[in-house]
């Protein structure tokens, strides 16, 4: 990372160079991850980069200057941090920007968890990913109980037993979530009193396949199979974008990635085709026609 990026100006957050949109949106993000830990936990090149933040957002226009948010957001040691890891797209993507924020050893001092749903409504490959992942990296997951109630049962835990102080999540404004900013102090309708930090926040889905290239992360197989996102078996559905026209038909389960397209659509990301029992092909997530989709490196 090139000196001098993110500077701390007037108790704000400043982007100093006219660099390119996407490498301003990574070192935002990058920045956003430092201000949750203690200085002490960053590696040499985050520590060496000058005076980090207390508190960070991303600008909506990224090559906007970055924004200070209400009150300063505290660090933390990692074991007063939570990471939360389904094994989406987004998650892997977050786990990678804490790395080079802290570090792996760092980051398997913090508390990673994924929410649990019913086994019968889990995808087996998600799962399987999710364990081969963190398995490779020496990551403890802890599962949490799913559901609405078990959810804010689980996390209130975390709060009062764990210690946990600020979770980092794969949030994306495009999401849909009640979080409004890149950085929010949580507590409301029943939940803890957690700082709630989204690095990724103002990416979208073409930043996100960018840096999964550019970094060569692995990702779920599912996401080469014609889905675009995902969660619990019973709420997604193929994308139908990522169908593939013409061509060969294999089985579906052969399909090919999110990330490679052609042709065009306008159809939203939560738009699903169920056609299990068709002989299809489909495109990557990563190279989907969708406008805004395909991901440029980051």
């Amino acid at each position: 990372m090139a000196a001098a990026i993110i500077t701390a100006v007037g108790g704000r957050t400043s982007l100093a160079h006219p660099l390119h949109r996407s490498s301003r949106l990574l070192q935002a993000s990058l920045a956003i991850v430092a201000a949750v830990f203690r200085p002490e936990y960053l590696t040499p090149v985050m520590a060496s980069e000058g005076a980090l933040p207390t508190v960070a957002s991303i600008s909506r226009d990224p090559l906007a200057t970055s924004r200070e948010l209400g009150s300063p957001l505290p660090s933390f040691p990692p074991e007063q941090v939570a990471v939360a890891f389904n094994g989406g797209k987004d998650s892997v993507v977050v786990i990678d920007l804490i790395e080079r924020v802290i570090g792996l050893a760092n980051v398997r001092r913090c508390f990673v968890f994924c929410y649990d749903g019913p086994e019968e409504d889990d995808f087996e490959e998600l799962r399987a990913f999710r364990d081969h992942y963190c398995a490779t990296r020496g990551i403890s997951l802890h599962r949490l109980a799913g559901g609405a109630v078990g959810k804010r049962h689980a996390t209130w835990a975390m709060y009062h037993e764990g210690g946990i102080r600020c979770a980092i999540l794969g949030t994306r404004r495009s999401d849909g979530v009640s979080q409004t900013q890149p950085v929010e102090l949580g507590g409301n309708s029943g939940w803890p009193p957690l700082w709630r930090c989204a690095p990724v926040f103002e990416w979208e889905t073409a930043d996100i396949w960018g840096y999964t290239r550019s970094r060569a992360l692995p990702n779920c197989l599912l996401y080469e199979q014609g889905y675009s996102s995902l969660g619990s078996r019973s709420s997604t559905k193929r994308d139908p974008a990522l169908v593939r026209k013409g061509g060969a038909a294999v089985a579906a389960r052969k399909g090919v990635p999110a990330w490679r397209g052609e042709g065009g659509s306008t159809a939203p990301e939560a738009a699903s085709v169920d056609r299990s029992d068709e002989l299809l092909t489909f495109i990557p997530a990563w190279d989907s026609p969708r406008p805004g989709d395909r991901g440029a490196r980051l």
